[in-house]
């Protein structure tokens, strides 16, 4: 709930490697990168997904295409920087992050998802 993430070296949890500053409300996830082994990917509840670089300890990327709290968020172990995110706003998005941000849903779904079944 701190807004941060922290790395630890699993032989020493005395105090952490890295923590990475980014969110504005707290973390909901975190997955490692399978293809890469210095990214990391975050979920918040501030409706934004992060790319950190644990190398330079940094964000690298951030997204904010959704309107509520981001639920969840993993990564592809097939196809390299695939990207897919849930979040309370009733969508789910896939998308290749490397080619920029999810594009926006088609006219009128977001109206539609909002609403609830009747």
């Amino acid at each position: 709930v701190d807004k941060t993430i922290r790395a630890f070296d699993l032989r020493n949890f005395s105090q952490p490697l890295q923590i990475l500053h980014g969110h504005q409300l707290a973390v909901r996830r975190v997955k490692c990168h399978p293809h890469a082994e210095n990214q990391l990917i975050s979920a918040s509840y501030d409706m934004s997904i992060n790319m950190w670089d644990m190398s330079m300890g940094q964000m690298t990327r951030h997204f904010d295409h959704h309107s509520e709290f981001v639920l969840g968020v993993d990564l592809s172990l097939f196809e390299e920087n695939l990207v897919v995110s849930a979040a309370w706003d009733r969508t789910c998005c896939v998308w290749n992050a490397n080619q920029g941000p999810p594009p926006p849903p088609p006219p009128g779904m977001a109206q539609q998802a909002a609403k609830p079944p009747m």
